[in-house]
């Protein structure tokens, strides 16, 4: 299977090659497909972003219990003992429309604010109360923002999720009424990744929304980020542990991966970053200190 990884990784490299060998042609492609996503009134709503992402965690989120159904997969488990559910349609139903009613109302009375919008533009909208639309940039962003953007946003949001998750265990209160839920389950598998208490979720959209503000990113950056993001929480939480899944794809053990956050659930004292790990390795370094 190493020979797989490195066959991915070459084509990865083969990619990034063309990228700069290519610049002027993608990122002729990348304005064509910004101007098109312009004229789509889907895309233009205030709700798109809600929308995608319960889009895109619906669709990832099937991929471990379809693996779950084909005996191939069951080496992958990390507990070899379970079999997993796959969840009946009233309960996703009801999953998302708690998802939409937080993030929605949210939407209809917040004004989105994206780099390269005219504040004269922000400042005619904020008169209205009730949102619809959004007002978004003209131009497209380079395929070098859409990148570094995509890559330091999710380096950001998982050294601030760190601190929020460090801090959720660490003081009885907080776990016990927000962080608590999340923890609560006979084994470990795809839905945990939003099973969560209404504070916790907001404070999730919330950190990779200040991460995303932070690197000034563009709304297609955004959109970029929230297949990438929802992938990699669910791939934590999928109880299987892939030879082929990102954090095996990504080099030199910098990615956590989904063994690594089961350990999180099943001792709860160790193994805080969301995705990396430098952060975990430097908190446990200084424990040995103190001891």
């Amino acid at each position: 299977m190493s020979a797989v990884i490195s066959w991915i990784r070459c084509v990865v490299l083969a990619a990034l090659f063309f990228t700069v060998w290519n610049y002027q042609t993608l990122q002729n492609g990348v304005d064509e497909l910004w101007a098109w996503l312009l004229q789509q009134r889907l895309f233009t709503t205030v709700y798109f972003e809600t929308w995608f992402t319960m889009w895109c965690y619906l669709w990832i989120l099937y991929i471990p219990f379809k693996m779950n159904k084909l005996r191939y997969f069951d080496k992958y488990k990390i507990d070899k003992t379970v079999t997993f559910k796959a969840p009946s349609d009233p309960e996703m139903v009801l999953e998302m429309a708690n998802y939409a009613a937080t993030f929605g109302i949210l939407d209809t009375f917040t004004v989105k604010k994206y780099v390269g919008v005219e504040p004269d533009v922000l400042v005619e909208k904020q008169k209205f109360w009730f949102q619809t639309t959004r007002a978004l940039p003209e131009y497209a962003p380079s395929v070098f923002q859409l990148v570094y953007q995509l890559i330091l946003s999710l380096v950001i949001y998982d050294a601030l999720f760190f601190l929020v998750h460090f801090s959720l265990h660490k003081n009885a209160w907080l776990y016990k009424h927000i962080h608590a839920k999340h923890h609560d389950h006979p084994c470990m598998h795809s839905r945990v990744t939003n099973q969560l208490t209404l504070s916790e979720r907001i404070i999730l959209v919330l950190v990779a929304n200040q991460s995303l503000k932070m690197v000034y990113a563009h709304p297609l950056t955004r959109t970029i980020f929230v297949p990438v993001f929802t992938a990699m929480l669910i791939e934590n939480h999928s109880g299987f542990d892939v030879p082929i899944s990102i954090s095996k794809i990504v080099p030199f053990g910098l990615l956590g991966g989904s063994r690594y956050h089961y350990a999180h659930h099943m001792q709860g004292s160790t193994n805080y970053q969301p995705f990396f790990k430098y952060l975990d390795i430097l908190l446990q370094r200084s424990r040995h200190k103190r001891q």
